[in-house]
């Protein structure tokens, strides 16, 4: 298993962001309001869920955008992001699809449960790569919650996939 950075560094490749400050335009559904951050991004927006919050852990819905120089396989990329995913701790997938869209993107849709400290949690990851100008471009959505508020998923994906 490689890790995406370890894959980008073995080939000089550039993990560069993609900026889109529509991101943050988004709206994953009820509930969710935007975290602010200190330093804004344009190519990532993050959402918290207040009403799921307990334990010290808050639930986040995370959507990034970047590119990849030179352009890589999809299938690669999707593979490598898989084995970052395993690196967590206790990381268990429960599902997983990949399947090409109507517009030629790559999508893999990926739910699996993991540990962070005392807490078993759950994430769900909907990934899209597609090749553009010479870059492999990857578009992530990834909603985390605790394992009993996997039910909260299934709208966020559907709102911002």
């Amino acid at each position: 298993m490689t890790s995406l950075f370890e894959f980008l560094d073995a080939g000089d490749r550039i993990l560069e962001p993609l900026d889109d400050a529509s991101l943050a335009q988004l709206d994953p559904g009820p509930g969710w309001r935007l975290v602010e951050q200190t330093a804004p991004v344009d190519n990532v927006a993050i959402w918290g869920h207040p009403g799921l919050y307990r334990e010290g852990f808050q639930p986040t819905v995370i959507i990034s955008l970047a590119r990849v120089t030179p352009a890589v396989d999809r299938d690669t990329l999707l593979d490598r992001l898989a084995d970052t995913a395993a690196t967590l701790e206790r990381w268990r997938v429960r599902a997983t699809d990949r399947v090409e869209d109507g517009r030629g993107h790559l999508v893999s849709d990926t739910l699996g449960e993991f540990r962070v400290g005392p807490h078993e949690l759950t994430a769900s990851t909907l990934a899209s790569v597609w090749q553009e100008s010479g870059a492999t471009v990857l578009r992530q959505v990834v909603v985390t919650t605790f394992t009993d508020q996997v039910t909260t998923h299934s709208g966020v994906l559907r709102a911002l996939g």
